[in-house]
C-alpha cells in the first residue's frame, strides 16, 4: 500500500468558521505545485480521501481528480481515524493500492509518525507538504518506509 498524506495549503488570514476557511492566492499556487508533482507520480486509479474543510477540498481540487470527502477527517480528527479508514496493515500480504489523504496538522504529522515508526509523536508538516509512505516486504514482514516528500517551496520554474 502507498499512502500520500498531504496537508492543505496556506489559508487566508480571515476570521471564519474553521470548516469555511479558504486558501489564499499563495495557497492555490502551493496546491497547484504540489498537485503537479503528485500527478506526475500517481497512478491513473487511486483513492483520494479529503477532509470536509473548504481549504482541504480546495487543495485536493488542484489534482483535477475525483475525490471522496470523509467527515471523520475534519480539523481535530484523530490519526487513528485516518489509519482505520486506510485499513493500514502491519502484517500479511502487500495491498496494491494508492491512497491520497488531504487533511490537517497535527493529524497528518501524527499519522505519518504512526505509520513509519509506530509512535504517536507529531512530525511537523508545513502547508501543502505531502509525505509518501510505502510498504514493502522485508524479512517476511510488512515494513513502512518514506518514499518521498513534496515541499512546494522547493518547486521552481527554471
Amino acid at each position: 500500500m502507498d499512502v500520500i498524506l498531504w496537508r492543505h495549503a496556506v489559508v487566508l488570514p480571515v476570521n471564519a468558521p474553521d470548516l469555511e476557511r479558504q486558501l489564499s492566492e499563495n495557497g492555490h499556487l502551493q496546491a497547484a505545485q504540489t498537485a503537479e508533482i503528485l500527478n506526475s507520480h500517481l497512478p491513473a486509479q487511486c483513492r483520494i480521501l479529503v477532509s470536509p474543510a473548504k481549504r482541504a477540498i480546495q487543495t485536493a481540487s488542484a489534482l483535477g481528480r475525483e475525490f471522496q470527502i470523509v467527515d471523520s477527517f475534519a480539523p481535530g480528527a484523530s490519526h487513528t481515524d485516518i489509519i482505520k479508514e486506510l485499513a493500514w496493515k502491519t502484517e500479511g500480504d502487500l495491498v496494491n493500492q494508492v491512497i491520497v489523504v488531504v487533511g490537517h496538522q497535527p493529524t497528518m504529522g501524527m499519522t505519518i509518525s504512526e505509520l513509519l515508526f509506530g509512535s504517536q509523536r507529531s512530525i511537523p508538516v508545513n502547508n501543502s507538504e505531502a509525505y509518501w509512505v510505502s510498504q514493502k516486504i522485508e524479512d517476511g514482514k510488512l515494513k513502512a518506509y518514506l518514499r518521498g516528500v513534496v515541499k512546494p517551496e522547493l518547486v521552481c520554474d527554471w
